[in-house]
């Protein structure tokens, strides 16, 4: 992936105009155009969990409680159990 800056005055100051250019329109492409979709709306609903391979996201509606076991931060939700390790701060 090459990543490109090109300043463009013809742009308000809070203006951004996005190009993404690949062969085809696959998998990769669709995650990052629904990322870039996504990135300039706030959602305080969900809540972000860094576990060792991934970031997950819960909604809050989803959590039931949170439990704090040293390093280790359980979030209880109705359909799983999230096990990640670190301070809550950090998560």
């Amino acid at each position: 992936m090459q990543i490109h800056f090109q300043a463009d005055p013809l742009l308000g100051p809070d203006d951004l105009n996005i190009t993404v250019n690949a062969v085809t329109k696959n998998d990769k492409v669709i995650n990052l155009l629904n990322y870039l979709d996504k990135y300039n709306q706030k959602s305080s609903s969900l809540i972000p969990i860094k576990t060792e391979d991934r970031i997950l996201t819960i909604k809050q509606t989803e959590l039931i409680k949170v439990e704090v076991t040293k390093n280790i931060i359980s979030f209880y939700t109705k359909m799983d159990v999230i096990k990640t390790k670190g301070r809550t701060k950090e998560v």
